[in-house]
C-alpha cells in the first residue's frame, strides 16, 4: 500500500483518481428506473490553495483546481445507502487511464459534504470497491470521524460546499 507525504502529492493523488482533462457531465441526467439521484448532485466547490469545483450527477464526477481544466470520471455506479460510487477514468487520462476508483463521501448537512478517495488505479469495478486480490490498486485507509483533520489515508477528507 503506498502513501503520499504531503498536501501536494494528496492533491496530486486526487487529480489521479479522477483525473482526464474533458468537459463535464450534465445535470439534467435521470437516474434508473425506480433509482434515486446521487444523493451528492450538483456543483459544489472547496476553496482555498486548490480551488476545487466538482460537477457531480448520475453519471459523471468532474473535479476542476483552479484554472486548470476539469476532470472528469464516468460513475460507473452508486449507493446512496453506503455513501459511495465507483468511478473510471477515460482511456485517455494523463494518470491511472481506464482504471476505477472508489470514493466515498459523509452525510450532506448544512450545504456541505467530505469526500474521500478510497481506492484509485484498480483493475475492475470490484476491486475498486471490495479490495484487489493483489497489489493492483492503492487502497486508504478511511475512517470519517474527523474528516477536517485525518481519515482518508492519512491525510483529511476534502471538504466541498454548495457555492
Amino acid at each position: 500500500m503506498q502513501r503520499s507525504s504531503g498536501i501536494f502529492d494528496w492533491a496530486l493523488w486526487v487529480a489521479m483518481a479522477l483525473g482526464v482533462t474533458a468537459c463535464g457531465g450534465n445535470d439534467d441526467d435521470a437516474p434508473a428506473p425506480g433509482k434515486a439521484d446521487i444523493e451528492v448532485k450538483g456543483t459544489w466547490s472547496s476553496p482555498g490553495p486548490y480551488a476545487e469545483t466538482d460537477v457531480i450527477d448520475d453519471t459523471s464526477w468532474s473535479s476542476q483546481f483552479g484554472d486548470s481544466d476539469p476532470s472528469v470520471s464516468t460513475v460507473v455506479e452508486y449507493s446512496n445507502d453506503d455513501r459511495s460510487a465507483v468511478i473510471l477514468t477515460p482511456d485517455d487520462a494523463a494518470y491511472n487511464p481506464s482504471t476505477y476508483s472508489h470514493v466515498v463521501w459523509t452525510k450532506p448537512a448544512a450545504g456541505s459534504f467530505y469526500y474521500c478517495i478510497a481506492a484509485y488505479g484498480c483493475a475492475s469495478a470490484d476491486q475498486a470497491k471490495n479490495g484487489p486480490s493483489d497489489d493492483s490498486c492503492t487502497l486508504s485507509d478511511v475512517d470519517a470521524s474527523e474528516p477536517d483533520d485525518s481519515g482518508c489515508g492519512g491525510f483529511a477528507w476534502t471538504k466541498l460546499t454548495a457555492p
